[in-house]
């Protein structure tokens, strides 16, 4: 039984599901906890690891200030023990916030350059690939059409991103050429016979390439 499963069921008391409303409970406490894995999905990795960081390090040192307080209020430590040992969890509490700035700050950087490169890239790939590209652009706007009602704006790859975080495609699968990352748009959206929506103009315009 998964962890959010079993801690659904002990708010019912630990006895499982005995109605429909329960169950439906359940139902829906599976789907957001289903929505929240595909944002953490959809995250960069670095910054997926840095927030997995922080929250165990938080709970880590809850815990251990939850446990000086019974132990203090349980006479097992000296009022002057407890201080001492408060003092270490709050330096670790301040050292672990300056660490997340620094963090932070980093892994903004990296995503930065990350981006500017791959639009670069992308900017070059559409100058050397110019029929190519513009039969991704069709497709793109067929993806737009179907998934937001109207055309995106802005750059192409811009729009291919945009589309890519809605349709929640994980982070580490946005790589390869705009050729892929468009395809793989298409079997999130249009499913697997996505082929037989794509207007006869980009068939002709793949069979050149």
């Amino acid at each position: 039984m998964s962890a959010p499963k079993k801690k659904t069921f002990d708010v019912f008391g630990g006895e499982g599901i005995d109605s429909p409303e329960e169950e439906l409970c359940l139902t829906e406490s599976q789907n957001e906890m289903g929505k929240c894995q595909a944002y953490l999905d959809s995250l960069n990795p670095d910054i997926r690891s840095a927030l997995k960081a922080k929250n165990l390090s938080r709970i880590l040192l809850e815990t251990e200030h939850h446990k000086i307080e019974k132990l203090s209020h349980d006479g097992l430590l000296t009022s002057k023990e407890a201080e001492i040992m408060m003092q270490q969890v709050t330096r670790d509490l301040h050292h672990m916030s300056v660490d997340r700035k620094r963090t932070s700050r980093v892994v903004a950087h990296n995503h930065t350059l990350a981006q500017k490169f791959e639009r670069l890239s992308s900017e070059a790939w559409i100058r050397t690939h110019q029929s190519e590209a513009t039969a991704v652009t069709h497709r793109v706007e067929e993806v737009e059409m179907s998934y937001f009602g109207h055309h995106g704006t802005g750059g192409l790859l811009g729009r291919i991103s945009k589309l890519e975080a809605e349709v929640q495609i994980p982070y580490q699968a946005r790589h390869g050429t705009m050729t892929h990352r468009v395809e793989a748009l298409e079997l999130q959206v249009f499913g697997k016979n996505n082929k037989a929506k794509k207007p006869v103009a980009y068939e002709n315009t793949e069979n050149k390439l």
